[in-house]
């Protein structure tokens, strides 16, 4: 191919370029992944590209690494449409931000310095449906001041966690997550003179059996100490069943171990209370799986529609939609054979099904149990339950809603998120097929498809977080000023959006 692309990267306050700032182009169809740097002018260009789907990405010291057509630093970016080899895609540009800074400084409970302590940066995402702290860019390490620098950091709002042979420390200084404050850091910011003090609170252990279903050691299992707002330690099951997890801080965590068994999977599950003291002879029993079984129904699908897709190829998935259950539980996945049967084995309880993925064109159009639609009820499963007669009903008939977004003095606005969720506040939940978040195109339309018929609301906002689409109180927030519309399947709507900024 001959397509370029080319443009500036330019420091977002000034306007000023950037010279020798770090330019990557990459797709995954065709494979390819580029490197250059800008010139005194700031301009970059890459020659010689094939067709496709490109993600371009610019860093440099001091500045904050930006993904093309994002603002937000949080947000994705927009991607590169080369349709021809003759294209040449012009005005690539980059506004990079100003990164900001955090130092300060790590004592004891009695003054002294800390060094050699791990200081990691901290913010809210929403995984698997939960509210959590996760990792976010550079962690550091006190010298032999116990002082620290967190450099690279987008304007924004975080958490500084300290581990060191001790429960993990928040700033200012308490052991429980839930306790940490937040520092704000604005663009170009440093933010000095953090003082973080250590308490000295002895890390608790979890211990105790896991056996599985036969009462046999689940020997070499992994074990899992997941805390619903800090994160998860880990541990495995000795070759006599017992186990140890390590490194506790106080909170309510939920103690899970898993079995692989070929395509099937036991589980045991037990909450704990952690308060500095060490939890023993806890005992864990998995139970036998369930199995699924059934077959692919195509619906709205002549033949010349069902050779674009091939049935083999597919995955069934076994989930959960509660966020707690499926970070614990985890997802199940079968297979599917050339004759459209599948079979999935899964741990017992309320399970839905979905597809790993689908090919573009076709969604999942209903979930059928002896004829009763049971797509978002889910299936209540037992301990060893064989379980026929499922049909995943899969259309290639598909909705699309699209549309574009004015701010307050109706100027069209290109740097934005859309959430589109339902009005029955029943599926406001991380799984629900109701529920989606797009971004703009580099025409500045947003386009979602492959949602079921229903009623729904649609809200723009200027930034959202990682899944924060999944978090009820957001959607709560936004729903007095939401557009709502319907959606019959099949059919294309489009919507003039107004950006909305939340209360």
């Amino acid at each position: 191919g001959a397509a370029i692309v080319r443009g500036r990267v330019v420091a977002a306050d000034t306007g000023m370029p950037l010279p020798r700032a770090a330019v990557i182009l990459s797709s995954r169809e065709p494979r390819e992944s580029r490197t250059t740097t800008t010139d005194a002018q700031g301009r970059y260009e890459f020659r010689d590209l094939a067709p496709g789907r490109y993600n371009s990405s610019a860093s440099k010291a001091g500045y904050v690494r930006m993904a093309y057509g994002r603002t937000p630093a949080f947000e994705s970016g927009q991607s590169i449409e080369l349709f021809t080899e003759n294209d040449v895609r012009e005005q690539v540009d980059f506004r990079m931000l100003r990164a900001g800074v955090i130092t300060g400084r790590v004592t004891d409970d009695f003054g002294e310095s800390v060094p050699e302590a791990r200081i990691s940066v901290l913010r809210h995402e929403f995984i698997a449906g939960l509210r959590r702290l996760a990792p976010f860019g550079r962690s550091a390490q006190t010298n032999d001041l116990g002082e620290f620098r967190l450099y690279g950091l987008p304007p924004g709002h975080y958490y500084l966690g300290v581990t060191t042979n001790y429960t993990p420390t928040y700033y200012p200084g308490t052991v429980r997550a839930a306790e940490a404050q937040l520092i704000a850091v604005a663009g170009g910011q440093e933010v000095s003179n953090i003082a973080i003090s250590l308490l000295p609170v002895r890390a608790s252990r979890v211990s105790g059996t896991a056996v599985d279903a036969n009462g046999r050691p689940m020997s070499g299992a992994a074990v899992m100490a997941m805390e619903s707002f800090a994160g998860t330690l880990a541990g495995q099951v000795r070759s006599d069943g017992s186990f140890t997890v390590t490194g506790l801080g106080p909170g309510e965590y939920m103690i899970r171990v898993s079995q692989r068994l070929g395509d099937a999977q036991e589980v045991a599950i037990a909450s704990v209370s952690i308060n500095g003291e060490d939890v023993t002879d806890l005992a864990l029993i998995a139970q036998k799986p369930a199995s699924v079984r059934g077959r692919i129904v195509f619906d709205n699908a002549g033949p010349a529609d069902r050779l674009t897709i091939s049935v083999d190829a597919l995955r069934v998935q076994a989930l959960r939609a509660s966020p707690e259950e499926s970070v614990a539980i985890g997802i199940s996945t079968g297979r599917v054979d050339t004759e459209g049967v599948f079979e999935v084995s899964a741990p017992p309880g309320p399970t839905i099904l979905r597809f790993a993925m689908l090919p573009k064109g076709w969604q999942l159009k209903a979930v059928r149990l002896n004829g009763l639609d049971v797509t978002d009820a889910g299936l209540d499963l037992q301990s060893d339950q064989a379980l026929d007669d499922v049909e995943l009903v899969i259309s290639n008939l598909l909705s699309e809603v699209s549309g574009m977004v004015t701010d307050r003095g109706n100027q069209l606005v290109s740097d934005y998120s859309v959430v589109i969720y339902p009005e029955d506040r029943r599926q406001w939940h991380f799984q629900s097929r109701y529920l989606t978040r797009s971004r703009p195109d580099e025409t500045g339309r947003f386009r979602v498809t492959s949602l079921p018929p229903g009623k729904y609301l649609a809200t723009a906002v200027d930034f959202l977080g990682p899944g924060e689409e999944m978090d009820p109180e957001f959607l709560q927030r936004a729903v007095a000023r939401a557009t709502r519309f319907s959606l019959l399947e099949g059919e294309t709507r489009t919507l003039d959006l107004r950006l909305q900024t939340l209360p």
